[in-house]
């Protein structure tokens, strides 16, 4: 049995603008905390090819959350991909990891389940996908209250 998750990634700028959203599959998982570490080692590497210098991760698993944030080394099944991201973390000084609640994560959730009906990645520039559409909009306007 194939064993797949999905995984969706918003990016807004710093005043809480849709810009990017990105979904994809990953095969062989069978742990959720790995779907949460794969999600953000994705939302890193999109930040990377668009060379954004200032950026903030939010993620609704603390654990994934606290491990990279930690100074100790991650001796986990899935640290090596903990590690990775710290590496990469330290390189660039303004970018941070923070939690946050679920419920503000919402479009990113939705484009991982979406993203399990398709074959290839998919990315968004400026156009927001058309499931996530009311809550961008949504999100958008609390942001600016």
């Amino acid at each position: 049995m194939e064993k797949k998750v999905g995984i969706g990634v918003v990016i807004r700028d710093e005043d809480g603008e849709f810009l990017v959203a990105v979904e994809g599959q990953k095969l062989n998982v069978d742990q959720p905390i790995v779907a949460e570490a794969y999600a953000l080692w994705k939302a890193i590497d999109v930040c990377r090819e668009l060379r954004l210098v200032k950026v903030l991760f939010e993620g609704d698993a603390q654990v994934v959350v606290n491990a990279v944030n930690s100074a100790t080394e991650d001796l986990s099944f899935y640290g090596s991909l903990i590690e990775d991201m710290k590496m990469l973390l330290k390189q660039r000084t303004e970018w941070t990891v923070q939690y946050t609640h679920r419920t503000n994560n919402e479009a990113a959730h939705l484009l991982a389940k979406e993203s399990l009906s398709i074959q290839i990645d998919f990315a968004w520039f400026e156009d927001i996908p058309d499931c996530i559409q009311r809550i961008v909009e949504s999100e958008s306007l609390c942001n600016h209250q």
